[in-house]
């Protein structure tokens, strides 16, 4: 359980470093970041904790963030607990 635990983090601690420093707000019913419309896209990527279990999960999270970034995918989901042993 040790193993997944830190794994997880290590995923997450990935996914903050990428992520944006700056915050989303409101104005009426607009999204904005630094005063400008923001538009939301995201999707689910459920596996991105589980990957470090492979021993090659970084590679291939950075490979997947770039693709979902190049796409226009700028926000995700994604799963902070399982189940289960890795190798």
């Amino acid at each position: 359980m040790k193993k997944v635990v830190s794994s997880i983090f290590a995923c997450c601690l990935m996914i903050v470093a990428v992520a944006q420093p700056r915050f989303v707000s409101v104005k009426g019913s607009q999204f904005q970041l630094n005063g400008k419309p923001y538009y939301y896209v995201g999707t689910n990527c459920w596996y991105g904790g589980l990957l470090s279990l492979d021993g090659k999960g970084r590679e291939r999270m950075v490979k997947e963030l770039d693709f979902l970034k190049k796409n226009g995918v700028n926000n995700l989901r994604i799963l902070a607990g399982a189940e289960g042993e890795g190798q």
